[in-house]
């Protein structure tokens, strides 16, 4: 209820934007969006919504949800709901500091279901290059997991992520790159993914993306190691911008 409620005041905070080039890998710009991908494991539906509490601070506001199109034997759905915002600072080398919020509900054929909650802090870091960003990602985590038998397991550990946005040329084109690794007290999970991207209107609205993802976990839990579902997924998609 709290992260709906903080979602909603985003979403109805003043907007304080300048007009600016739209680009899918700066995340610290004001933009609102619909993203739908599909690919060889899943479908996945995006919303983004996008602005500014001051003339300094930018937020991002994400709904997710993807559905597998096995719905049998290695089902792994999931919904996520993800906040962070950016404040401009000036701190050494970090130019940008925020805050992070991550939701995930994950339904899986493996274990059951479970959900996780991250609580973090997210930093922007001024690399002295024009075509590269970084946003390193780190955030305590809580998790719930319900095993096949009933069985309720509770966790937390921490979560470490690195957003780094690659600029290819002056006309749009970008590489984004999203490494995440999760340590809770039963749970570890990994994950890469990596996006190309480009523009299909010369409004710079329309966009094409190319989404490449690997993830692999496990749950230890009284002294037994299961092994959850490992997802390989090549995703295209169409984003459009408001």
């Amino acid at each position: 209820m709290k992260l709906l409620i903080l979602f909603l005041f985003l979403v109805n905070s003043v907007i304080y934007a300048e007009d600016e080039v739209i680009s899918p890998a700066d995340l610290t710009q004001v933009k609102t969006f619909l993203w739908a991908q599909t690919g060889n494991e899943n479908s996945t539906l995006s919303g983004g919504f996008s602005g500014n509490l001051t003339s300094s601070m930018n937020y991002l506001a994400l709904i997710q949800y993807t559905r597998s199109y096995d719905r049998e034997e290695e089902q792994n759905d999931n919904l996520r709901f993800r906040l962070f915002g950016v404040d401009k600072v000036d701190f050494g080398v970090i130019d940008s500091i925020g805050i992070s919020i991550d939701y995930i509900d994950l339904d899986n054929t493996t274990i059951s279901n479970s959900n996780m909650v991250a609580y973090g802090a997210i930093f922007k870091i001024a690399t002295g290059l024009k075509w590269l960003d970084i946003f390193p990602n780190i955030a305590y985590v809580t998790s719930k997991i319900q095993l096949k038998d009933g069985e309720e397991i509770k966790s937390d550990g921490y979560q470490l992520n690195i957003f780094a946005s690659i600029y290819l040329d002056t006309l749009g084109k970008y590489l984004m790159v999203l490494p995440q690794y999760t340590n809770t007290k039963y749970t570890q999970t990994k994950k890469m993914e990596l996006e190309y991207g480009q523009p299909l209107s010369n409004d710079m609205k329309w966009w094409f993306n190319t989404t490449l993802s690997y993830e692999e976990g496990s749950v230890n839990y009284n002294e037994v190691t299961e092994n959850l579902d490992t997802v390989k997924t090549i995703k295209l998609g169409v984003i459009y911008y408001f």
